[in-house]
């Protein structure tokens, strides 16, 4: 069964694993590692930070979520990293745009780079809305796409109660406030 919740360090250490090797070229074009890109949301520790697991049964198969820019709640960098597979699943590709949703409603603007070999990423971004800039980008000789969302309004989303597994239900039933 394919889910999504709310991210814990732990999720980081099992998907580092397993990580895509193109997710990995990407990270280290950054100076990063995958442990600590995928652990970078937890040490950020900065208001508004979201961080999701999808989940295959207990296995995380991916991580995404958005981290505000310093001193700047509504200004995020938003990221995904998988293992090989995880953009063959339907399900999942259905279940993103409502949790993307939901997400982004917390922020004004997000951006990221993506490297131009990652395709189904690109293909994945653009269905989400997020637009790109023309020309490519190089970093260490590596062509790379900015992309980039601008939210102008505050808009009411759908709830993804449905979409989300038992470390959501736990914190709904504290009586947090998710809008």
């Amino acid at each position: 069964m394919i889910y999504q919740d709310f991210s814990t360090p732990d999720d980081a250490f099992e998907l580092a694993l397993h990580m895509k090797s193109k997710d990995r070229f990407e990270i280290a074009l950054f100076g990063l590692d995958p442990l600590m890109a995928l652990l970078y949301p937890f040490r950020a520790n900065r208001p508004n930070t979201i961080t999701w697991t999808i989940f295959d049964g207990k296995k995380p198969i991916a991580m995404w979520g958005c981290v505000p820019i310093k001193g700047h709640t509504t200004k995020a960098t938003c990221w995904f990293l998988s293992g090989e597979d995880v953009m063959k699943n339907m399900r999942f590709l259905r279940q993103t745009k409502r949790a993307f949703n939901w997400t982004i409603s917390h922020y004004q603007h997000l951006h990221n780079f993506v490297t131009e070999e990652q395709t189904q990423t690109i293909r994945w971004l653009k269905w989400l809305g997020f637009k790109f800039q023309n020309e490519p980008l190089l970093v260490k000789n590596v062509k790379v796409r900015y992309f980039y969302y601008e939210s102008c309004e505050k808009t009411q989303v759908e709830p993804i109660d449905d979409l989300c597994g038992p470390i959501w239900k736990t914190r709904m039933n504290q009586t947090m406030d998710n809008s």
